[in-house]
């Protein structure tokens, strides 16, 4: 399994589908070209992990909401994640023992905030 991911995450940043590279606050997450970061807030034990980190579009790009949540519902299912909820401006993905939600907190200027959990079935 591990490898497989591997492989995918190697292929898909080979290609260039992740262009802006990951969020730094998450392992393989990819970070859509025109948006920023900021700093995230974590909280790191043996057993889980929460963390929250926000982005942003920067200045002179164009990125809106559709394109988006199309680039994370597209990306995300190719490292493992799993869709499990799609409600407006929230969707829910799902993969081994996390939760990663990702929201649109605001379209003008436009900021999505990820924020990740335990998970457990």
């Amino acid at each position: 399994m591990f490898m497989r991911k591997f492989l995918t995450v190697f292929i898909l940043i080979s290609s260039g589908a992740f262009g802006a590279g990951f969020l730094s606050a998450f392992d393989d997450v990819p970070l859509m070209d025109g948006l920023s970061t900021n700093p995230p807030l974590v909280f790191d034990t043996e057993t889980m992990r929460f963390v929250e980190q926000f982005v942003a579009v920067k200045k002179g790009a164009d990125v809106d909401k559709a394109a988006f949540q199309k680039f994370y519902r597209d990306s995300l299912p190719a490292l493992g994640w799993r869709l499990v909820k799609n409600e407006g401006n929230l969707f829910v993905f799902r993969r081994e023992g996390e939760a990663l939600a990702i929201e649109v907190k605001s379209e003008n200027p436009f900021v999505a905030r990820f924020s990740l959990s335990p998970w457990s079935n």
